[in-house]
């Protein structure tokens, strides 16, 4: 999602840097008695849906939540929770749920061009919002869409397969391997492909 919202930027977001602060921030923050936290899909979407663009927008919300818990404390801050109308709330998630299906829609548009690689990222997209939706619980979908990833993945599809290539891989082969043979074909003999 971030590189889809920030494309000049992809350089300075990697895998591995969210994941690394997730874990210092969870390591610290539970030390404290603070619950496990993300940086979070769904709020980088919602944010940026409603304009939030940089590093001050972000200081502003924390200092805002901050100042929300030291001066209301725990009781209050749930009673006003709450007490948020439901309309609004409904929205926000609704644009926000909207940006994260465009970029999910855009991942799987790009592994289209290979039929394995679509067909694994459909499966584990669709077991994982089945589930979570079917039970209402996303620990579940979590795990089914982890488990189909894990049977999609090839060294699991070789074994089952005893080794072979994959269908879909040995399908597109012998398709590239038709296709330049026509191609070579047809350039050898010009008479192929003439009306008789």
């Amino acid at each position: 999602l971030a590189h889809d919202l920030y494309p000049t930027r992809r350089q300075e977001i990697s895998r591995r840097g969210v994941a690394s602060a997730i874990g210092v921030m969870n390591l610290f923050g539970c030390a404290f008695g603070a619950m496990p936290m993300c940086h979070g899909a769904g709020g980088l979407a919602a944010q940026h849906s409603f304009g939030a663009r940089g590093g001050l927008s972000i200081f502003f919300l924390g200092t805002l939540k901050i100042a929300l818990a030291v001066i209301f404390g725990g009781p209050a801050i749930l009673s006003l929770l709450s007490a948020y109308p439901d309309a609004i709330l409904g929205a926000l998630l609704g644009i926000s749920g909207l940006e994260l299906a465009v970029s999910g829609v855009k991942g799987l548009g790009e592994s289209a061009g290979v039929p394995a690689e679509f067909r694994r990222d459909s499966l584990v997209c669709f077991a994982t919002a089945g589930i979570t939706v079917a039970t209402g619980n996303t620990a579940l979908g979590c795990l089914a869409g982890l488990f189909v990833a894990l049977v999609e993945s090839k060294p699991v599809r070789r074994l089952v397969n005893c080794g072979a290539d994959e269908p879909e891989e040995a399908v597109g082969r012998r398709h590239k391997e038709r296709s330049a043979g026509g191609s070579a074909q047809s350039s050898s003999n010009p008479a192929v492909g003439l009306g008789s």
